[in-house]
C-alpha cells in the first residue's frame, strides 16, 4: 500500500485538489445537485429509497406518485446498486446524496487513471486523462445527471480489468471485470449500460484476436463475462422490463429511435463547445490543448490497446450520428428496435477514448521528444484550429445576413418534419413559436459579444502563436487544460448548472403549503397546468415526494401507459417526452376519476369554474381548490356500478407503502385507491382473493357477508 501511495503520489495529490475545487460547494454541504432531472427524478426519488432503505426495506411501491408508482422497477433509483445501498443506509439522506456524487467521481477518475497507466501513460498522462474524463465534455458536458454518473464511471474499471486479464491470463479478472459490469446495470442507467458492453465486447475481442486466441477460448471467455453480469443484473431486469412492457415505449418508432442525433456541425464543438450547444446537448469537448495530444498519440499509435481504443472512438462516433449516418438508420430498420432514444449518448465513449488518448499522447510528447512527430502534429493542430476558427466566422455571419430566410425555413421544416410526427405531441403554434427561440440561441452561441465564445478564441490564439511555449512545461501544459476545462464546467450541461442551493427546497406558496400540511387525513393533489412556472415546487411530479405530500402526478420515461391514457387530457403524466397545456374543460371531463383517485385539492395557476370545485385561497398567482365530495383512500362500497361509500363497514388498519390492512364487515366490495398494477395481490381472511380492476384505474375486491380482515400487498416478484 506504502509503495503504491508513494508510486501514484502526484496523481493523488493533483486529483484530490481537482475534486476539492469542483465540488467544494456539494463536499462544504452548501448546494446540492438540485437543477433540472435532479429535483424532479432523482432527489425525490432516492429520498424514498433512503426512507425505506433504513427501515431495512426495498421501496418495491411507493404511494406518493402515479396514485402508487413500482418505484424500484424504475431502475434510474439504482434500487439493488451496492454502493446506494450502503451510503443510503448508513448517512444522513442529504450527506449520502452529496457524498454519493462525489464518490462517483473520485471512481471514475481513479479507474481511468489505472486503465491509462496500464496501456502506457505516465502518471501527469493518466492525471491528464482523470481530469478530461471527469471535468470535459463527459461529466461536465454529457452526463447531465447522476445516473449517468453513477453507471459510466466503471467503465475504465472495466477496461483496466480486461487488460489485467489479457496480461495475467488469470479469470479472477475477467470475473472483477464481469462484475463491474454488473455494477454499471444496476447504477440505474441500464441503456448506457448496454452501449458499454457493446464496446467491451467490441474491445476484448479485438484485443483477443492480437493475441491470437483461438475462436473457442474467444467464445468462452465472453460467455462467461456475459453471463456473470448478467446475473447480477437479473433481479433488476425482471421488474424493469415488466414495467417497459407496459410503459409507452413499446410504441415507439424509428423517429424516437434517431430523435436527438449528432449533428455533425456539432463537431465544432471540439474547439468552440459554447457554439455547439444549439446544434446538441450533448457536447463533445475535452480542452484544446488536449486535442494537440490527441493527435499525437494518434501519431505514435503502436500498441493494440491504443489501437482498440480507437476502434472504440471510432464507432462511437459512428452511432451517435444516427440520422445523419444511413447506415445506423438501415440497421434500426432491420432490427425493428426503437425503444432507445438519443443517439449522441454513444458520445460518452467517445469522450473516454479521446480523454485516455489524450493522457497516453501527453506521456509520449515528453518521453520520446520525436521532432519530426511533433511538428508533424504541431501542423496538423494548428490547421484543425484555423478551419474550425473559419467555419465559426462563416457561421456567425450568415446568421447575421440571413435571418429572414433562416427563420422562414425553420417554419417550414417545422410543419414538414416536427408538427405531428410520433412522441412530438405540442401544437404547431408551439413549434412555430420555438423557431424565433431557436434562433435566438445560436445568435447568442455565435456572438464574439460572448464571454464564453472569446474565452475560446483566446485559448485558440495562444494555442496558434505560443504553441512552443506552452508546450515547454508539463505543468504549464496541465495548467492551461485545467482553466480551460474549469471555464467549460460553468456551462457544460448538467454540472455547474446542476449544482443549485439546499434553499431551492423551501417550500414555495407557504400558506397554500401549510394548510395541505395540516390536513392529517389520506388525500392527494392534482397540480394543473404542470408547465406553467408559477406551479411551486411541492407541486411538481415526483418533487412532491421531498414534501410528503400524495399525488396523482408524476414523471418517469417508464410510466404506465394505461395510466397516462386513461388521464391524458390532464397532462399530469410525463413520461419524457413532454406535457402540454391542458383545456380548462379537463377537470370536469375526469371528475369522477379524481374522485377515485382520492383527490381532495387541486393546485392552479388560473381561476376554475367548475361547480364540482370550491376555492380556499390565493397566494402568488397559485389558486388552492378543494374537489367536492372526494372518496377516501380506502372504502367500502355495496356496488361498484355506485360508488357511494358506506364509511362505517371499512376500519383502515395499516397503510403503507405496498402494504394494507383493513377490518371490514357486510356484503360488497373494498375499494382501494391505488394505482393496479401487476404484482398487487389481496388476502381476504388470509385466503387469496382476485382483485377487480374499477375505471381502469385502482383496485377492488368482493367481500362476502361476515366481518373480514383484507390484505392488499404489492408483491413484485
Amino acid at each position: 500500500m506504502k509503495n503504491i501511495i508513494k508510486n501514484n503520489a502526484l496523481f493523488i495529490a493533483l486529483f484530490s485538489l481537482t475534486i476539492l475545487i469542483f465540488l467544494f460547494p456539494l463536499l462544504l454541504m452548501r448546494s446540492s445537485f438540485l437543477g433540472g432531472d435532479s429535483f424532479v427524478q432523482f432527489y425525490p426519488w432516492l429520498k424514498a429509497y433512503s426512507q425505506a432503505i433504513k427501515n431495512f426495506q426495498f421501496p418495491f411501491w411507493i404511494k406518493s406518485i402515479q396514485s402508487g408508482f413500482p418505484l424500484m422497477a424504475e431502475g434510474q433509483v439504482g434500487g439493488f446498486y451496492p454502493l446506494n445501498i450502503v451510503m443510503f443506509f448508513g448517512l444522513p439522506f442529504n450527506l449520502a446524496y452529496n457524498y454519493s456524487i462525489a464518490l462517483h467521481f473520485i471512481l471514475a477518475g481513479i479507474f481511468i487513471y489505472l486503465y491509462a497507466r496500464k496501456i502506457g501513460a505516465g502518471q501527469e498522462g493518466g492525471y491528464l486523462a482523470s481530469l478530461i474524463f471527469c471535468f470535459g465534455s463527459a461529466y461536465a458536458g454529457c452526463f447531465y445527471n447522476i445516473v449517468s454518473l453513477r453507471t459510466l464511471c466503471w467503465f475504465g474499471g472495466v477496461l483496466y480489468c480486461l487488460e489485467l486479464f489479457l496480461s495475467r491470463k488469470k479469470m479472477i479478472f475477467l470475473f472483477l471485470a464481469a462484475l463491474a459490469l454488473g455494477m454499471q446495470y444496476l447504477a440505474g442507467f441500464a441503456q448506457l449500460a448496454v452501449y458499454s458492453y457493446y464496446f467491451y465486447l467490441v474491445y476484448f475481442i479485438y484485443r483477443l484476436i492480437t493475441q491470437k486466441t483461438e475462436i473457442f477460448k474467444i467464445l468462452c471467455f465472453v460467455f462467461f463475462f456475459s453471463v456473470i453480469s448478467a446475473l447480477v443484473f437479473l433481479p433488476q431486469a425482471i421488474l424493469t422490463y415488466k414495467m417497459a412492457v407496459l410503459s409507452g415505449r413499446t410504441g415507439a418508432t424509428l423517429g424516437f429511435a434517431l430523435w436527438r442525433s449528432f449533428t455533425p456541425l456539432g463537431f465544432l464543438g471540439v474547439v468552440f463547445p459554447y457554439s455547439a450547444m444549439p446544434f446538441s446537448l450533448t457536447n463533445f469537448y475535452i480542452g484544446i490543448l488536449s486535442l494537440f495530444f490527441v493527435i499525437y498519440s494518434l501519431l505514435s499509435i503502436k500498441q493494440a490497446e491504443i489501437k482498440g481504443l480507437v476502434l472504440i472512438l471510432i464507432m462511437a462516433i459512428f452511432f451517435a450520428l444516427g440520422k445523419y449516418n444511413p447506415v445506423y438508420v438501415a440497421m434500426l430498420k432491420l432490427l425493428k428496435f426503437y425503444s432507445l432514444r438519443n443517439p449522441s449518448k454513444f458520445l460518452f465513449f467517445a469522450s473516454f477514448s479521446l480523454a485516455v488518448l489524450s493522457g497516453y499522447g501527453f506521456s509520449c510528447f515528453y518521453a520520446d521528444r520525436n521532432r519530426q512527430r511533433r511538428e508533424q502534429a504541431a501542423k496538423v493542430f494548428r490547421r484543425m484550429l484555423i478551419v474550425a476558427a473559419f467555419v465559426f466566422l462563416i457561421f456567425s455571419a450568415c446568421l447575421c445576413l440571413f435571418k429572414p430566410q433562416i427563420i422562414k425555413y425553420g417554419k417550414w421544416y417545422v410543419e414538414k418534419s416536427i408538427f405531428g410526427q410520433a412522441f412530438h405531441r405540442y401544437g404547431l403554434e408551439h413549434y412555430l413559436g420555438r423557431v424565433n427561440q431557436v434562433y435566438d440561441n445560436f445568435s447568442a452561441a455565435f456572438s464574439l459579444n460572448n464571454p464564453f465564445v472569446l474565452a475560446a478564441f483566446t485559448l485558440v490564439f495562444l494555442s496558434l502563436v505560443f504553441l512552443p511555449y506552452l508546450l515547454r512545461s508539463k505543468r504549464l501544459a496541465l495548467g492551461l487544460i485545467f482553466l480551460d476545462l474549469f471555464i467549460f464546467s460553468f456551462y457544460g450541461i448538467g454540472f455547474r448548472g446542476n449544482i443549485q442551493p439546499f434553499e431551492k427546497l423551501i417550500p414555495q406558496n407557504p400558506r397554500i403549503f401549510s394548510a395541505l400540511k395540516s390536513n392529517q387525513q389520506l388525500y392527494r393533489i392534482a397540480p394543473f397546468i404542470i408547465t406553467d412556472k408559477k406551479m411551486p415546487n411541492w407541486a411538481l411530479p415526483n418533487a412532491n415526494i421531498t414534501y410528503d405530500i400524495d399525488s396523482i402526478a408524476g414523471y418517469a420515461p417508464l410510466a404506465s401507459y394505461e395510466y397516462r391514457s386513461k388521464l391524458q387530457s390532464l397532462e399530469i403524466i410525463d413520461d419524457s417526452l413532454g406535457l402540454r397545456q391542458p383545456s380548462l374543460t379537463a377537470l370536469d371531463e375526469h371528475i369522477n376519476d379524481l374522485k377515485l383517485l382520492n383527490v381532495k385539492y387541486i393546485i392552479s395557476p388560473v381561476k376554475l369554474t367548475s361547480d364540482h370545485l370550491r376555492e380556499i385561497m390565493q397566494e402568488n398567482g397559485i389558486r388552492l381548490y378543494e374537489l367536492k365530495d372526494c372518496l377516501p383512500r380506502i372504502f367500502f362500497t355495496d356496488s361498484l356500478d355506485n360508488l357511494s361509500p358506506v364509511l362505517t363497514q371499512a376500519q383502515l388498519i395499516i397503510y403503507k407503502n405496498g402494504y394494507t390492512k383493513v377490518k371490514v364487515s357486510g356484503e360488497g366490495y373494498l375499494v382501494f385507491s391505488e394505482f393496479f398494477y401487476p404484482g398487487w395481490q389481496a388476502l381476504v381472511d388470509h385466503q387469496p382473493r382476485k382483485i377487480i380492476k374499477v375505471n381502469g384505474l385502482i383496485q377492488a375486491v368482493k367481500i362476502n357477508q361476515g366481518e373480514r380482515e383484507v390484505i392488499f400487498q404489492y408483491k413484485p416478484w
